[in-house]
């Protein structure tokens, strides 16, 4: 194969190794921030959530109040005989009032159950919209100007790329997505895969230095260039 063919999409290989780390770096700074707000959105729904659920705890303490009243007064009309027809009726009002109250108490708390669960929802619905778990998401729908057009400039090196090397970067890519490793192209720095961090064989790097063949890393199998001229 013709050596200039190979250093040119060696060249390219170059080119799309820096817009990969400057995609991560721009995304990680964005993902730090998108989960700061995130964190702080969830906290103040956390704090609004237990506030509602100790108002609920107050309440039914309330309720149980009323019905050990109720139960007091029941208790006075039926074991005294000689109760007034006018305090027979005080009795009953207070019952009356706080069978009222009562009522009033369960409503809030069911009031307080659907506050809660709008909380519970908006917070799912932040998961979901932050995507703070899933980086590959972010990306997809992220629409940072920058971040956009460095994808558009990874798409036109791309389509520059020779048909065969351009099947085994995005292999490469296929793959990277099942494990630890970030970039499908790196650098060889000070003797060591910028990937994987293990050793590259010597000749393996002056092979790199030389530009007449694609070299891979043995390791994690990446796409290897030299770092100084990228």
């Amino acid at each position: 194969m013709d050596s200039s063919f190979i250093e040119k999409n060696v060249l390219l290989l170059r080119k799309l190794r820096m817009l990969n780390i400057e995609i991560n770096n721009t995304l990680s700074s964005d993902l730090s921030g998108i989960r700061q707000l995130y964190f702080m959105k969830k906290e103040k729904l956390r704090e609004e959530k237990e506030g509602i659920i100790l108002k609920g705890e107050n309440v039914k303490k309330a309720i149980e109040a009323e019905n050990r009243k109720i139960y007091e007064f029941n208790n006075l009309i039926k074991t005294n005989d000689s109760i007034s027809e006018d305090d027979l009726e005080v009795l009953k009002l207070k019952i009356m009032l706080s069978e009222k109250k009562i009522s009033e108490y369960e409503k809030d708390l069911i009031e307080y159950d659907k506050d809660i669960e709008g909380i519970n929802s908006s917070i799912l619905r932040l998961s979901n919209l932050f995507n703070v778990d899933d980086s590959d998401k972010f990306a997809e729908n992220n629409e940072n100007a920058v971040v956009v057009d460095l994808y558009k400039s990874v798409n036109y090196i791309k389509e520059m790329l020779n048909s065969g090397v351009l099947c085994k970067y995005n292999q490469i890519v296929e793959n990277f997505e099942k494990n630890m490793y970030k970039y499908p192209v790196a650098a060889i720095v000070n003797g060591f895969c910028e990937n994987c961090n293990i050793a590259v064989p010597v000749q393996n790097e002056i092979d790199v230095l030389k530009l007449k063949e694609y070299i891979m890393c043995e390791i994690c199998g990446c796409f290897l260039v030299d770092v100084i001229k990228s």
